[in-house]
């Protein structure tokens, strides 16, 4: 069961593109690159059957884009409309000034800020290690998979592959408390089958199906208790 989690980068510039690659590689992420809106709003619809994005960092200036008819506002239009379960930062600068953060929040809601001249690549890693990283019950996302916690990879076992790398599953981790939209049949059983590696672990967590191709982990309620 293995299908990257990945990330989409929206960046104008040829070597901060290639540079925030290596950022979202050294995350244990799947970097999908475009270096103007119309690029990524195009790989956005083509991957929305296939495996749309879990992160996106986007640049808000594209005035060195190549292609110039659509603009980075409707990439976050986009994103928030029919990806609302993806995480999103805004990677820029001058973000910090009323009129673009009020821009930004009217485009996605839920966007994270990040300003590309205050900070480096390695603070940006850094926050990006710190949001994939999330913990759920006793099961968590390392390194762009999921692992139970009695199978997380220490130096002993590096190069393990007994966690589970798809991005259904760190999907749901990292989204937890909110649901997934899974929008074809591949998905829904991966989804099962990540059900079924909880049930395999005994873990704490279970996945629901809301209905409406909505998904959701929780924790049982039982064994939170024991857990407490």
């Amino acid at each position: 069961m293995r299908a990257d989690a990945e990330c989409l980068i929206l960046e104008d510039e040829p070597q901060r593109l290639d540079a925030l690659c290596q950022v979202i590689t050294g995350a244990g992420l799947w970097p999908v690159g475009a270096r103007s809106a119309a690029q990524a709003i195009s790989l956005l619809e083509a991957r929305a059957g296939l495996v749309p994005p879990v992160m996106a960092i986007v640049d808000r200036d594209m005035t060195k884009a190549p292609d110039q008819t659509r603009t980075s506002t409707e990439v976050l239009q986009h994103l928030y409309r029919h990806m609302p379960e993806c995480l999103v930062i805004v990677y820029s600068g001058n973000i910090d000034t009323v009129e673009a953060r009020a821009e930004i929040t009217r485009a996605h809601p839920r966007a994270l800020l990040h300003d590309k001249h205050g900070a480096g690549n390695q603070d940006l890693l850094e926050r990006v290690r710190t949001i994939v990283s999330r913990s759920v019950g006793d099961i968590c996302v390392r390194d762009g998979q999921v692992f139970h916690q009695t199978a997380i990879p220490c130096a002993a076992c590096e190069g393990s592959d007994r966690g589970v790398r798809h991005w259904v599953a760190v999907s749901l981790v990292m989204s937890y408390e909110g649901a997934v939209t899974l929008r074809t049949e591949t998905m829904a059983r991966a989804a099962r089958r990540f059900r079924d590696w909880l049930a395999e672990h005994h873990s704490q967590v279970e996945l629901l199906a809301l209905g409406g191709n909505k998904y959701q982990l929780r924790i049982i309620p039982q064994r939170r208790k024991a857990a407490g």
